[in-house]
């Protein structure tokens, strides 16, 4: 088994940590991998080429610019037949290079240079509006013809596998020819050449061929306001927020019509019937906005502890003692989370969002001394990789009982189990079962839809958040996986009690 990075190198974590406080009183609530949408457009378009004059062309407007105004003239100065020398006229006369000029007296008419003709016998070259077929890529929000270098782009089947939801483009159909710029085009049609032919200017984008939708990969970041339905989405490409992105978005009213607002919404009552099922009895939950408040100090500490570690790293090397104990600014640093973490941890009862999930599943295979209860529907080799699976032994050589709780409904029939890599996964967690008998159930519940996490008697979280199987899910959404973060020690030790009932009642 080997760990499996998040798609295309995105650290989700990483960027819902940075700009998790980005809207001033609105608490991010749920960061997903999202397909950001571009458009795969053949184009084509009337150009004006310019080309080497060939040879009997430049030639015979060299005789007329001296004089030579007749075609039987022009013939005998080149040594050519009659029929040659018209057919080249004809070409000249076609590009506007020639044309009959007549005498102001007499009314003769004459050949003679245009002036575009005196500008291309000057330049050595022929211009001539062409139609030109070029290939671009134009991006679905933020409406503009985009170069992509190196970029992963993914069919729509491509992010419906990878349980990736797609960001439609605003408005959701590819571009009309009129709402294309020339001057977007024209650098990348003055980089194609057909020989030695080039584009000197793009005149106009004539037409837009059958195009292909694609998607290149990004970050959704939802928030909201409180428990109202004040609900915004942040789009992330490259690192970077999007304001283009976002606003484009939000014009669209794609949150309403996307099911967002109300998937968000909805997760109250998810939270509060699995709280309900398990007959807690819980003092008022911690006013949202003493909560965020909180949650700024500790990330605004967690900062503050970063830098100090980067500037201290960056000391010469012969500075740097290994066995020496941290520079004096990375322990204040250090002592100054601990202190916003601990008081984050004073509120009995609040609580969480899909974000703060997966940050607590690590501190809990980390943190935890005596006691482990995980709960979750389905495994997924995307989250019980190897680092979770070495954390994991470390506990239980530590001597810390754990106990895993999983499944719902027929194995042969889950989708989810039906992937060979999470069948593997569970019989190596089956393995590690058998080597830790006295120290290590993992069980096979069959109908639970409980998602419930037990760290010691210091805290418990009771959630809709599938711990377990939470990245590569398919069916996953934008929806608020909220929780309630408890840490009343007679409430963890109900939980607990409560859910090793039910592991004890399906080992028989």
């Amino acid at each position: 088994m080997t760990d499996q990075p998040l798609p295309f190198g995105i650290d989700l974590q990483a960027i819902s940590d940075r700009f998790a406080f980005s809207k001033p009183g609105m608490r991010l609530v749920n960061a997903c991998l999202v397909g950001l949408p571009v458009y795969e457009l053949p184009l084509t378009l009337l150009v004006q080429e310019v080309r080497p004059i060939p040879p009997l062309q430049e030639f015979a407007m060299k005789a007329i610019d001296e004089g030579l105004g007749h075609p039987d003239h022009v013939a005998a100065f080149l040594g050519l037949g009659h029929r040659s020398v018209r057919r080249v006229l004809s070409d000249l006369t076609r590009t506007e290079d020639v044309h009959l000029a007549a005498t102001a007296t007499q009314g003769h008419q004459y050949l003679a240079l245009t002036q575009k003709g005196k500008r291309t016998l000057s330049l050595a070259t022929l211009s001539m509006p062409q139609d030109f077929d070029v290939n671009v890529k134009y991006d679905g929000l933020s409406r503009e013809v985009v170069t992509l270098t190196n970029e992963a782009l993914l069919f729509p089947k491509d992010l419906r596998d990878l349980g990736i939801p797609e960001i439609p483009a605003c408005p959701a159909r590819p571009p009309l020819p009129k709402e294309i710029l020339v001057a977007s085009v024209e650098r990348i049609a003055q980089q194609l050449r057909k020989g030695r032919t080039q584009i000197r200017e793009v005149l106009a984008v004539r037409s837009v061929g059958r195009t292909k939708r694609l998607y290149r990969p990004g970050v959704a970041l939802v928030f909201r306001r409180g428990r109202s339905d004040d609900v915004q989405v942040m789009l992330v490409h490259d690192g970077r927020v999007r304001e283009d992105y976002s606003a484009a978005f939000a014009k669209s009213k794609a949150a309403v019509r996307l099911g967002i607002v109300k998937e968000v919404v909805d997760g109250d009552d998810v939270s509060r019937r699995a709280v309900d099922a398990l007959g807690l009895s819980l003092p008022p939950v911690a006013p949202a906005e003493e909560v965020l408040k909180r949650e700024q100090e500790v990330a605004a500490a967690r900062e503050a502890l970063v830098a100090a570690k980067e500037k201290t790293s960056n000391a010469p090397p012969a500075a740097i003692d290994p066995v020496a104990p941290p520079p004096p600014e990375v322990v204040a640093a250090q002592s100054q989370l601990e202190g916003a973490q601990a008081r984050l941890d004073e509120l009995p009862v609040r609580h969480i969002h899909t974000p703060d999930h997966p940050a607590l599943l690590e501190r809990a295979f980390l943190k935890a001394e005596q006691r482990l209860l995980l709960v979750s529907p389905w495994i997924s080799a995307d989250v019980v990789d190897r680092t979770m699976l070495r954390r994991l032994q470390v506990l239980l050589i530590r001597g810390c009982q754990v106990t895993i709780g999983w499944g719902i409904g027929d194995p042969d029939a889950d989708r989810q189990m039906q992937k060979p890599r999470n069948r593997e996964t569970v019989r190596t967690l089956e393995q590690v079962a058998n080597q830790f008998k006295d120290r290590f159930r993992f069980v096979r519940l069959g109908d639970t839809h409980a998602k419930v996490l037990v760290v010691d008697r210091s805290f418990c979280v009771v959630s809709s958040f599938n711990w377990l199987s939470f990245r590569g899910d398919p069916d996953r959404t934008f929806r608020d996986e909220q929780g309630v973060y408890i840490t009343i020690p007679e409430v963890v030790d109900d939980v607990y009690d409560k859910n090793m009932r039910r592991v004890l009642e399906a080992t028989g």
